[in-house]
């Protein structure tokens, strides 16, 4: 037993030294200690091994900031088999356990990592090649911020084995169950294994967006740019998918008018610069609704939708254009960057005119351009405001 120490590195056991090879075997415990890295126990030597493997191994409410149960690294190994249990560890990143450079984890049939909690990776924290096997439970974890039940970063696999769950976990902002940046997993497997977890966003599987794309044509023609509130609303539809097309959910992206130094009446931050039009989440199907007034004279416009995230830097923006047509007969331009059509009443046959002209006598005039004689008048041509009798 290994129970309330407290150390800088590995609190219960700590090894670095070449050529040391340390075995933990069945019915091991450590409980209640303290340290920076590795809380139960670190592992840090090139050449010696270090193994914990066997049942009814008991590594409970530890803590530290890396690995609150466990730190491993290089060629260690953690196997957890039935009765063993990594439980009520916490550390700001992996509160049980913390992998990285090689190391092996495996989560037997039988044995549980739960009830841990940290800012990230609430159960597990792995990047590099670490090698993760689940074939027990992974639940009731939980994180701050990402990865409710396990970070998977870097180039680290993950392989989800039959009867291995991952479920009722949480996570502060994204991936309740699982976040993998690795691509190294089973989709169908992973999909099947995490269940019944929460978070704000991506609640079960969190993966790293890799596509960025527009929905529909990424040329508009005809918009027309105007003056009322909800007049000249643009609606653009993209998508956003990570590893094997899993959606990404509540990845913040923004649109820009890319091309805005033409027109200084928009543009006050001079040449080059860009124009923020908007910005807005995707949605649980990967899908970003960014809806954005739009008001520019006549001309094409370069828009651009990036994504946010720092972590999405490498992903290249998408870019459409939107053009914005002239005004036409039955509409005004109060402004250059603004088309009204004229209500029940008036009438316009000249688009660049600044306002309506009112109905002639003898005549209905329903809107636009259209002018009706009443009984008894007549017109001579539909682009001329005479009416006769």
């Amino acid at each position: 037993m290994f129970n309330r120490n407290a150390a800088r590195l590995g609190a219960g056991i700590f090894s670095e030294s070449p050529s040391v090879n340390v075995v933990v075997g069945s019915g091991s415990s450590f409980v209640s200690n303290v340290a920076e890295t590795g809380g139960g126990f670190a592992y840090g030597g090139k050449l010696s091994k270090l193994v914990v493997s066997g049942s009814n191994i008991s590594i409970v409410s530890n803590t530290a900031i890396q690995g609150g149960g466990v730190f491993l690294t290089e060629s260690a190994r953690l196997t957890l088999d039935a009765g063993s249990s990594l439980s009520y560890n916490n550390a700001t990143r992996g509160g049980a356990c913390y992998a990285q450079d090689g190391a092996i984890v495996a989560v037997g049939n039988g044995s549980r990592i739960e009830g841990n909690g940290a800012v990230y990776g609430g159960g597990l924290f792995v990047q590099d090649s670490v090698k993760v096997s689940i074939a027990g439970l992974l639940a009731n974890n939980s994180a701050d911020m990402d990865g409710g039940g396990a970070c998977i970063y870097g180039g680290a696999q993950l392989s989800l084995q039959p009867g291995g769950r991952v479920v009722s976990n949480a996570a502060g902002a994204s991936g309740g169950g699982l976040i993998l940046e690795s691509s190294r997993f089973d989709p169908a497997a992973v999909m099947a294994a995490a269940v019944g977890n929460s978070a704000t966003f991506n609640p079960d599987v969190a993966v790293e967006c890799t596509n960025f794309s527009a929905v529909g044509d990424t040329t508009v023609r005809g918009f027309v740019s105007g003056p009322g509130v909800n007049q000249g609303v643009h609606h653009a539809v993209l998508n956003i998918t990570g590893h094997y097309g899993v959606p990404c959910d509540g990845a913040l992206v923004q649109a820009v008018l890319a091309n805005a130094a033409h027109n200084p009446a928009v543009n006050t931050a001079g040449a080059g610069s860009e124009v923020f039009l908007g910005s807005n989440r995707s949605d649980s199907s990967g899908t970003v609704h960014l809806r954005f007034k739009f008001r520019q004279p006549p001309g094409s416009y370069r828009i651009k939708y990036s994504l946010v995230a720092a972590g999405d830097a490498s992903i290249p923006p998408v870019l459409t254009t939107l053009e914005v047509r002239r005004c036409m007969p039955g509409e005004v331009a109060p402004s250059p960057d603004a088309c009204v059509a004229c209500a029940a009443g008036s009438y316009s046959l000249h688009p660049a005119n600044s306002s309506c002209d009112a109905c002639p006598p003898g005549a209905a005039c329903p809107g636009g351009s259209a002018i009706s004689p009443l009984p008894g008048h007549w017109h001579s041509a539909a682009t001329l405001s005479q009416v006769h009798r």
